[in-house]
């Protein structure tokens, strides 16, 4: 048998294809096209998992009973993202001084570097406990901040928009 339909999203104007979702069923794979549409042909009768997922949307898991050709549209759900900012700043005996040109990156390798008031924004960041990578030569981190991924990575927690200032100094 075949089992087809379209996966979609709900977006601002409505609901919109997903392109590229991976439809697992059986030990078997599709993916959905540019209008969202999926099918997988030679399916035998039977009761079977299906898993929709792609990045960046909360992955679905069903049931699903295949007795004849059957017509399956999944609605899948966006992750929640954030922006991600504030200012690097160098600690001197005089105060704190903004650096400019410092690369603050999040782990999913979006990045920017900061400004001349070293301010950064990053958008599109996932809540939870993540790691940003921060670096400019002939600077470390101020203090002890929690890592788990090396010395230039920091784990900050994202619970909506959040500013997160970061301190260094020169060793």
């Amino acid at each position: 048998y075949t089992l087809s339909g379209v996966i979609s999203a709900d977006a601002p104007t409505g609901q919109e294809a997903v392109e590229g979702a991976r439809v697992r069923v059986a030990g078997r794979d599709t993916t959905s096209g540019l209008d969202g549409r999926y099918s997988m042909v030679g399916l035998p009768a039977g009761t079977y998992g299906i898993v929709t997922s792609k990045d960046g949307f909360v992955s679905d898991s069903r049931a699903i009973t295949i007795a004849a050709d059957t017509r399956l549209d999944i609605l899948i759900a966006r992750i929640p993202t954030y922006t991600l900012s504030g200012v690097v700043s160098e600690v001197t005996t005089a105060g704190q001084v903004p650096i400019e040109g410092v690369e603050v990156y999040w782990s999913e390798y979006k990045g920017t570097f900061t400004d001349r008031n070293g301010f950064y924004t990053i958008e599109g960041v996932y809540g939870g406990v993540q790691p940003i990578w921060v670096e400019k030569d002939g600077y470390t981190f101020a203090g002890a901040i929690p890592h788990r991924m090396g010395e230039r990575w920091r784990d900050v927690t994202i619970s909506g928009d959040t500013r997160v200032d970061v301190h260094l100094v020169r060793p």
